[in-house]
């Protein structure tokens, strides 16, 4: 939610879901940016993980196995399926 103005059409994002925010720590306000548009977001209430989607994508994209990552970071089913797609596959530039 924090990044969310960083990626490309977000505000058109906004205008057609709703957002589930789920949280790792401590609740923050939404950016400035998002301050200014209209839209609904729903904080997901749950427990604080030790979990960084950034992390797992920098594994992935190193060439690593989802299936290699710990269930509490990618379920199995999950981990199958982004191993048999490489969606996180580094791309040549």
């Amino acid at each position: 939610y924090q990044r969310l103005p960083t990626w490309h059409g977000w505000q058109e994002l906004l205008s057609l879901v709703t957002l589930a925010v789920a949280g790792r720590g401590a609740v923050r306000p939404p950016p400035a940016e998002l301050a200014g548009v209209a839209h609904t977001a729903l904080r997901l209430p749950m427990p604080p993980m030790d979990v960084s989607a950034t992390a797992i994508r920098r594994h992935l994209a190193g060439g690593g196995s989802a299936l290699a990552l710990a269930p509490a970071m990618v379920p199995a089913g999950v981990a199958g399926y982004i191993d048999r797609h490489p969606l996180y596959a580094a791309r040549p530039a």
